[in-house]
């Protein structure tokens, strides 16, 4: 998305997933900050900053740009998301996703990361070439971040008092069920016709 979700948007959609149901948004550096604030509800951060990756092998050949980045398997995490890829991931410009562990009632995870050269830059403004030690994150840079809701209560959704700017009730009941799943990436290039053909973009 590049534009924000409206309150009702965003309760619907935390009723859906509260109910069982499951999400899959791609967030580009940029873009809809509040939206990315309201995954933290599902346990996951989703970063304002850009990740960059100067490790030989998180880049394609001829190609000296850090923010274009080749995801190895071996920076794949086990889960059914990512177990059957076999090739390299590439995407473009993408921003950090990293769960938040110790979130109660939610079990979250990295699907995929950096390498140990990775790093989340802040000032995405300017994109400098090298890390600034103290003010950007280090190392395994998350770049998808996986969550299932074990108690759904945590998302606090289906209260009658939950109203739209209209007044309207947003939802008169909701159904709490166990196991929905919020997978956030923190890019859509790899989607996009100038890159889904290249590595396992396809098949992720």
């Amino acid at each position: 998305p590049t534009s924000e979700f409206l309150p009702a948007e965003l309760e619907n959609m935390a009723a859906y997933v509260a109910s069982g149901g499951r999400v899959l948004a791609l967030l580009d550096p940029g873009f809809v900050p509040q939206l990315s604030k309201e995954f933290r509800r599902y346990g996951l951060r989703v970063g304002e900053d850009i990740v960059l990756d100067d490790h030989p092998s998180a880049r394609m050949m001829g190609i000296d740009d850090p923010s274009l980045l080749l995801v190895l398997p071996e920076r794949m995490r086990a889960h059914p998301i990512t177990e059957h890829l076999r090739a390299a991931l590439v995407l473009g410009i993408a921003r950090s996703v990293s769960p938040m562990v110790d979130y109660e009632g939610v079990v979250s995870g990295v699907g995929f990361e950096t390498s140990d050269r990775g790093w989340a830059e802040q000032r995405i403004e300017t994109i400098p070439a090298q890390p600034n030690p103290g003010e950007d994150p280090m190392g395994h840079i998350s770049l998808m971040g996986i969550s299932e809701i074990v108690d759904p209560a945590v998302i606090g959704v289906g209260q009658t008092s939950d109203k739209d700017e209209n007044g309207s009730l947003l939802f008169e009941d909701v159904t709490l069920r166990a196991g929905g799943r919020v997978v956030v990436i923190g890019d859509s290039d790899f989607a996009m016709n100038t890159l889904v053909s290249l590595g396992n973009n396809q098949d992720l």
